[in-house]
């Protein structure tokens, strides 16, 4: 048997040091004394140092199917070591020259790129396009005597990574985050190495995306990452990350969560003008129906504790074992100064963003208006909006306010 002893959220750690050594003297423990066979931590895939988890969350990874048994797939995307050359934003290309499917890019160049950012569950737009022309033919030559010129041999499969997978719909997430949310992936875009990929079955796809923005199964992915924080949410491991199954009644309320958890945030992106979402203006959001921020988050929050509900209860989580994943999320202490080095650009990964300035979003709306970008008729009454995509649907070559 091997003590360990917990002290990373505290502040004065020879204080803390001392104190613990006393109660495991006194009393044989504490809160932060931990006490256990190091051969427990082999049942979590790449042995991580996870003594302060339960022996049951532990044996989840032992005795539970994994993403990778489950037929459902992961991968790695693209890098192309030369963004600033290769890729645009995505209104400022024709929409005629982007492409759907790898066999229109021998006639169009441009394909949605999806590569991370900010941390949002379940929606984020694809805001940037990948020129990708011939099948990425001058992007692979690129690659190829980029690593060639280093030695590393000529395979620009190396770095363009998921090769096969380009175009299919899925999910995507930041490479690194407070908490592992990823959100979907519409049918047509390329992956980056930045923002990971995952594929399931398409009756799969919605009942699994509620379990995988679960707090159950992000404590699951640390545990088997060993870090919390900030960690990298890596594809390699969640492969390997028990992945909760549900009976048919269990997985259709999931998928309605997911469902509705992606309407809620894409309507939320509905006031910003640069993404494929956009209808008006903050200001005059309100003349296309119901919009109040504050009731979405409201209702957001609870679709997040249903599923967290659920989860728990999928995975036989403890009381004490939720209790745990519950603050598992939360970055405090220590632990978020020793990941701040590696993150200073992913801080910003948050689902928290400064509001918008009304007054500055409608005054950019009636300059689009007055050089014909956007339509007026919307806000007017005399051209209703237009009803709600397909979560999984190819992304539109304009927004709905644009004319």
């Amino acid at each position: 048997m091997t003590t360990f002893l917990r002290l990373l959220a505290d502040q004065d750690k020879a204080a803390s040091l001392k104190e613990a050594c006393e109660n495991l003297r006194q009393s044989g423990g504490g809160s932060d004394v931990f006490i256990l066979d190091p051969s427990s931590f082999r049942t979590v895939p790449g042995s991580p140092f996870s003594y302060w988890v339960s022996n049951d969350i532990r044996s989840h990874f032992e005795h539970e199917e994994n993403l990778f048994q489950s037929n459902a797939s992961a991968s790695v995307g693209a890098s192309t070591k030369d963004n600033f050359r290769y890729t645009r934003i995505w209104f400022e290309v024709d929409e005629q020259r982007v492409c759907r499917a790898r066999r229109e890019t021998f006639g169009k160049p441009w394909v949605s790129f999806a590569m991370g950012g900010n941390l949002s569950p379940f929606y984020r737009d694809v805001g940037v396009v990948l020129n990708w022309k011939n099948d990425g033919s001058e992007l692979k030559a690129a690659i190829s005597e980029y690593r060639g010129s280093r030695g590393w041999g000529y395979q620009w499969s190396a770095a363009l990574n998921g090769h096969d997978y380009y175009f299919d719909a899925g999910f995507s997430w930041p490479k690194r985050a407070r908490r592992f949310a990823p959100q979907i992936m519409p049918a047509g875009c390329i992956f980056s190495d930045r923002g990971f990929a995952a594929f399931f079955g398409e009756k799969e796809r919605l009942p699994s995306l509620a379990i995988l923005n679960s707090l159950a199964f992000d404590y699951l992915f640390k545990v088997a990452l060993g870090r919390f924080g900030y960690p990298e949410f890596l594809v390699g491991v969640l492969n390997k990350v028990p992945l909760a199954g549900a009976s048919p009644k269990v997985a259709s309320e999931l998928e309605q969560f997911s469902k509705r958890a992606w309407v809620l945030r894409r309507t939320l992106d509905t006031i910003d003008e640069t993404s494929h979402a956009f209808y008006l203006p903050g200001a005059l959001r309100a003349h296309l129906g119901d919009y109040d921020p504050l009731s979405i988050e409201a209702e957001l929050a609870d679709i997040q504790a249903a599923i967290d509900e659920t989860a728990f209860d999928l995975y036989g989580f403890s009381a004490a074992d939720r209790t745990a994943a519950l603050g598992s999320s939360v970055l405090t202490g220590v632990e978020a100064s020793e990941d701040a080095d590696d993150v200073v650009d992913e801080m910003p990964d948050d689902e928290s963003a400064a509001a918008v300035d009304q007054a500055y979003g409608l005054l950019s709306w009636a300059v689009g208006v007055a050089f014909g970008r956007f339509d007026w008729r919307l806000a007017t009454g005399e051209r209703d909006a237009p009803p709600e995509p397909d979560a999984f649907d190819f992304l539109p070559g304009k927004s709905p306010g644009m004319l």
